[in-house]
C-alpha cells in the first residue's frame, strides 16, 4: 500500500485497512513486511479494495481516502486466551479517588459481552478529571464498546484507534459529563 505520509511504523507492526465500501466487515487486518518510504509491504494480499481518490463536486474537491489505524503499541493489555471463545475479557475502570494517564497502550480482547460497565476503557463515576487521559493508543477485537466516559469530566480522548467491537464505540454514557476533549480518534467495525 502506499501511505500519504511516512510514519513511524516498523516491520512486524500489525495495521488495519478500514473499509471504503458498502460493506462494514471489509476491514482488513495485516503485519507489515517492509517500509521504503511511503511504501508498506504487508504480509499478504488485499482481499477487498480501499479506495482512495479525489471527487468534485461542484468546485469543491473532495479527497476520499482509506484509513489505516496502528493496532501495535508499545505496552500490550489482553484478555487471557479464552477470552476470544467466551468473549470475556478483561476491563480497566477508573473510579473515584483514581485517575488514569494512558499513552501508547494496545487492548487486545478486552471487554465482556453483555455486562454493563465491563468495556476495555472505563472512567466510571470520576467526576473531575482534569488531567486524566488515553492517547495514542488502539483497542481491538472488544467485546464490549471501546471505551466509555461516565459521571466524568474535563478528560482527554485522542488519537486512538479502535477497530471490531460490539455495542457502541466512543461512548459517553449519561450525557451529563462536560468538558471532555474526544478528538482525532478512529473507531472501525462496530457490531
Amino acid at each position: 500500500i502506499t501511505l500519504k505520509e511516512n510514519m513511524p511504523w516498523r516491520v512486524g507492526d500489525k495495521i488495519v485497512l478500514v473499509s471504503t465500501d458498502f460493506h462494514w466487515d471489509h476491514g482488513e487486518e495485516r503485519t507489515i513486511t517492509a517500509i521504503s518510504g511511503t511504501s508498506v509491504t504487508l504480509d499478504a494480499p488485499l482481499a477487498y479494495q480501499h479506495h482512495c481518490g479525489t471527487e468534485t463536486f461542484g468546485t469543491q474537491m473532495i479527497e476520499e481516502c482509506g484509513e489505516v489505524g496502528l493496532v501495535t503499541r508499545n505496552i500490550l493489555l489482553r484478555g487471557d486466551a479464552a477470552s476470544a471463545a467466551s468473549a470475556f475479557g478483561g476491563h480497566v475502570m477508573v473510579m473515584a479517588n483514581s485517575s488514569a494517564k494512558i499513552d501508547g497502550v494496545q487492548f487486545l480482547n478486552m471487554g465482556q459481552k453483555g455486562k454493563v460497565g465491563r468495556y476495555p476503557f472505563h472512567w466510571h463515576l470520576t467526576g473531575n478529571g482534569a488531567g486524566q487521559y488515553i492517547n495514542n493508543s488502539s483497542i481491538v477485537h472488544s467485546f464490549n464498546r471501546f471505551l466509555s466516559i461516565h459521571g466524568t469530566h474535563n478528560t482527554r480522548v485522542a488519537g486512538n484507534f479502535a477497530f471490531d467491537t460490539i455495542g457502541h464505540g466512543y461512548y459517553i454514557e449519561d450525557g451529563i459529563e462536560t468538558g471532555n476533549v474526544i478528538e482525532d480518534n478512529l473507531g472501525a467495525h462496530v457490531r
